[in-house]
């Protein structure tokens, strides 16, 4: 829906060297490099911020300056600081598309953000809290190159529904991965390289969740898989995917 709403403004609006942001239906929309504060205005009005082709530095004085939003959208960020959303209570929703730098694990806390995105990062690896909030709900980590990460990587994240981490590499998953989190109902590990998932991992999540496991290395004849499957059908999970080896062969199916 980001992308549909990004391409319908673009479509809308013109933009030219002295002109690079635009107001739509309060919604700020400006692309390429901004030089100055001056090449925005209307910044009490807007509800949602979409910054394209960028490459900004994200700091607290630059956010201040859009008190009543509620969503933005960065493509091309150089860089967070730690504290550059904390003083924006109304900021519900952020979306970031290729950051170069690394990523605070507290720009959430004290804010009231329940939805954050970040994409095309290559992060590779997390060996400590990815983010630390009671606020947010739902989390998004797609096509990130991550091949590793902690068993605290979520810790920070006690009131987490969602976790989608589709399109990574990750080849496994660490016990007491989701200790902090008994409130998920969505976990979606599509198309990474995973042959294992403790079975373990999920004994503190409350019945009948959706976990997405389809397109990773899954074997049907591994007795870890069919302790994976029997804890999940206790569980009462819906579970999408299945093994690749030494077949095809739905989860659904599989004889345990």
């Amino acid at each position: 829906m980001r992308y549909l709403l990004l391409l319908s403004l673009l479509l809308v609006g013109t933009y030219s060297l002295h002109e690079k942001c635009k107001i739509i239906d309060e919604t700020l929309v400006c692309t390429g490099i901004l030089e100055s504060e001056n090449n925005e205005t209307g910044h009490e009005t807007i509800k949602s911020a979409v910054y394209q082709n960028s490459s900004i530095a994200i700091t607290e004085p630059f956010i201040a300056r859009h008190p009543n939003t509620e969503s933005f959208s960065f493509f091309g960020v150089e860089s967070i600081d730690v504290d550059a959303f904390k003083n924006s209570p109304k900021l519900q929703q952020i979306f970031i598309q290729d950051l170069n730098g690394s990523l605070p694990n507290r720009i959430l806390e004290n804010t009231n953000v329940t939805s954050f995105d970040i994409t095309h990062c290559q992060f590779h690896n997390i060996s400590q809290p990815f983010l630390i909030s009671d606020s947010l709900k739902y989390l998004r980590m797609l096509e990130n190159e991550i091949s590793y990460i902690g068993s605290n990587t979520f810790s920070g994240l006690p009131n987490l529904l969602e976790i989608h981490m589709q399109h990574n590499k990750l080849e496994e998953l660490p016990e007491g991965l989701f200790v902090n989190n008994n409130k998920l109902n969505n976990i979606n590990f599509l198309n990474n390289n995973l042959s294992k998932v403790p079975d373990s991992l999920f004994k503190n999540l409350e019945n009948d969740f959706l976990l997405t496991l389809h397109k990773n290395n899954f074997d049907c004849d591994e007795e870890d898989t069919k302790k994976l499957i029997r804890v999940l059908r206790e569980k009462k999970a819906e579970v999408v995917g299945g093994c690749t080896k030494p077949r095809d062969l739905s989860f659904d199916d599989i004889q345990v």
